[in-house]
């Protein structure tokens, strides 16, 4: 490409869902690139499909698989597939298939495809897309954002969410839907009354979340040691989790969560559920539990006296964020800009790994 830099689309909805995992992961990446790729790349927003060298698909919104059909060359990325959605949302049959079928023929219309997540790869190359344009790369976080607070910050910040500096504080942030594990962590607060829980996160897709009217009742009668607190501004959650003493996670399936990277980036310990998907992105650094007996074991472990959990998940979680720091993920994004840039024959049109026409 010699001097000149390399124009890039960058497909992106700031304005709808900021407190989604996805738009976190896709304000991370813009800053990456305006950041650490200033002097290579002009990133614009959402103008010149047309005319750009690669358009990058952040989601599967409908506008941008317009967009998709006029660009050079393109790629998106998968932050889902069809069947994450269940347990997420409830639709009638026919449009969950419809739905499906869309989300697979966007991902085809793209040139190549990104995913967050390494295994999910072959998940993708079993649905018929060709390995040759499935690429990994992890999401990222900024420490400037999400940081250790001081104990002065924490004191301000527990107080700013009506927390006593005393208090035990269990964190977990989502939506409130049944794969998010919202009923495991309702029922962890109630297996350890002396410990306040505080979940973070609302009903993202209204009343056809799935299960609705069951998980809305469950927060209602929810036990009186845990808070139900809604979405939280982003540039508020540093503050959050430097509040907290342990963040778990509940959730059924996952890809990369960027709640995880945010927690780890503050120092929080973290435990999760025992998924596979987790053990390439995540290793050691956290605790894997495979039920609401094993979690709960975990927090009455946790908050014993003398316990040197907190201290040990505290200095696993700042390892773990060091895997994931902006600059690391860039390096890997413009990478393989590079290399796409220098073979662009277009995959487009076909989910046969076979294929390798443009079939607009």
């Amino acid at each position: 490409m010699g001097d000149k830099k390399i124009n890039i689309d960058f497909l992106v909805k700031l304005k709808e869902r900021s407190d989604q995992g996805v738009h976190s992961a896709s304000v991370e990446d813009l800053h990456l690139l305006r950041e650490y790729g200033a002097k290579d790349y002009d990133v614009v927003l959402n103008r010149r499909a047309k005319y750009a060298d690669i358009v990058h698909a952040c989601d599967v919104h409908p506008q941008f698989y317009f967009k998709l059909k006029k660009a050079k060359l393109s790629l998106a990325l998968v932050h889902f597939l069809p069947s994450t959605l269940q347990g997420s949302i409830s639709l009638p049959k026919g449009i969950m298939n419809l739905y499906a079928k869309y989300v697979l023929n966007f991902y085809a219309r793209a040139d190549h495809l990104v995913t967050v997540n390494p295994q999910y790869v072959q998940r993708l190359v079993d649905l018929g897309f060709s390995s040759a344009r499935v690429h990994y790369i992890p999401n990222c976080i900024s420490p400037a954002l999400f940081h250790p607070l001081s104990a002065k910050e924490r004191v301000a910040a527990r107080s700013q969410f009506n927390i006593g500096s005393e208090d035990k504080v269990v964190l977990s942030v989502g939506q409130t839907q049944p794969r998010k594990g919202i009923f495991d962590f309702i029922e962890l607060a109630e297996d350890n009354p002396d410990v306040r829980f505080i979940w973070a996160g609302d009903f993202t897709f209204g009343r056809i979340t799935a299960d609705y009217r069951r998980v809305k009742k469950a927060i209602e009668n929810c036990p009186p040691n845990l808070r139900f607190i809604g979405s939280i501004a982003r540039e508020r959650m540093n503050l959050l989790y430097g509040a907290a003493d342990l963040y778990i996670s509940t959730s059924e399936d996952e890809l990369f969560p960027m709640t995880i990277l945010e927690a780890c980036s503050c120092g929080l310990p973290i435990a999760v559920r025992y998924l596979p998907l987790y053990e390439p992105i995540l290793g050691d650094y956290v605790v894997k539990c495979s039920n609401v007996a094993e979690y709960s074991h975990l927090i009455k472990s946790f908050f014993a006296d003398g316990s040197q959990l907190p201290q040990a998940g505290h200095e696993n979680s700042l390892k773990l964020a060091q895997m994931y720091l902006p600059e690391k993920v860039y390096a890997q994004w413009d990478q393989l800009y590079r290399t796409i840039l220098a073979d662009p024959l277009p995959f487009r049109g076909s989910r046969d790994p076979q294929t390798r026409g443009d079939k607009r």
